[in-house]
């Protein structure tokens, strides 16, 4: 059985998205449906209100746990400064580490995900689901792509003559 980490982005701390939701979950129904052993990783961001950051980790946690998440969730929290430490919730980080060393694929929808969680991935794959955006922000200067091993989009004419926006290599 393969082992896939899916790396989600803002749906934690989006507890009324329920379609936003679905654009990740969607791809690991999928994946579970096809026999794989799915990981949902994702980062948490901490707001200026205690009470909602509570209510948004409890709606995600629970949403978690009705479409059979709920023991393999990798959430995790950043510090400020880029070197900050990676902390896990409710994992510890030897626990993450390895899901994340075990796997055979971390399927990457967080184009600014840290790159300290990939180094450890066998194969890392990013799927572009904004296309033309993507491509401008990384073209501008406004997002950091870090290196995969592949690249999807479900753009149409990313990377063609016929798109009317930056390919970024």
């Amino acid at each position: 059985m393969a082992t896939v980490v899916l790396s989600a982005f803002n749906v934690a701390n989006f507890p009324e998205g329920g379609g936003h939701f679905w654009v990740y979950m969607q791809y690991a129904q999928g994946l579970r449906r096809l026999g794989c052993e799915v990981y949902w990783l994702e980062q948490f961001r901490h707001g200026k209100d205690p009470d909602r950051d509570a209510h948004a980790m409890a709606t995600f946690l629970e949403q978690m746990e009705r479409f059979g998440f709920g023991r393999r969730v990798l959430l995790y929290t950043l510090g400020d400064r880029e070197d900050a430490p990676i902390a896990y919730l409710g994992v510890t980080p030897a626990e993450a580490e390895a899901v994340l060393r075990r796997a055979d694929l971390v399927l990457n929808f967080h184009y600014a995900i840290d790159p300290r969680l990939l180094a450890g991935a066998r194969r890392t794959a990013l799927v572009d689901i904004d296309p033309g955006l993507t491509q401008l922000w990384i073209s501008t200067g406004q997002l950091r792509v870090p290196r995969h091993d592949v690249y999807f989009t479900i753009g149409e004419t990313v990377g063609t003559p016929r798109a009317r926006f930056p390919d970024c290599g």
